[in-house]
């Protein structure tokens, strides 16, 4: 299969599975990519792009065993948080700004941590047990887990495209 035939959601995956396999990446691209980490002892495997995007978005606020979530973000020049919100989000970072100036506007809710550098992303979800970040793939990955992305899950027939679902 060709990498030009895939969605960047799906060469992420298989970025991240090539990883896995072979213990480092195996792709390249001038494009930015991404791993979404979390602590080792987060039960967490694999994630839906759409629960990814509601936990840093605190739409979801709790993982599966209560514990309260903790999302990290990239400052908002990052190339990685560029990629990771364009992909997580399907929205550029300045939508999600702007998402975030209303939420804190209303009271609802205040954003995540943002930190300037990678490191502090990882030595962040390695000191927390609850927290989820995401670092360049060129990170060196030591002490935190890499989440796996899956798929949407299908439509039911007749549900129209998958645009129409959205």
């Amino acid at each position: 299969m060709s990498l030009l035939g895939l969605s960047r959601r799906g060469f992420v995956i298989l970025v991240t599975s090539g990883f896995l396999l072979s213990g480092g990446p195996t792709a390249t691209s001038s494009e930015a990519r991404y791993w979404i980490i979390v602590h080792p002892e987060n039960p967490a495997v694999t994630l839906r792009r759409d629960e990814v995007s509601k936990l840093f978005l605190k739409q979801i606020t709790r993982w599966s065993d209560g514990r309260p979530a903790v999302p990290i973000d990239l400052v908002v020049a990052a190339p990685t948080r560029d990629a990771f919100s364009r992909e997580v989000h399907r929205r550029p970072v300045s939508a999600i700004k702007k998402y975030w100036q209303q939420m804190v506007f209303s009271g609802q809710s205040a954003p995540p941590p943002e930190v300037a550098t990678e490191d502090e992303v990882l030595k962040m979800v390695r000191d927390n047990p609850a927290a989820i970040g995401y670092v360049s793939d060129e990170a060196t990955l030591k002490g935190v887990k890499i989440l796996d992305l899956a798929a949407p899950p299908a439509p039911p027939s007749g549900a129209g495209s998958p645009a129409a679902a959205r």
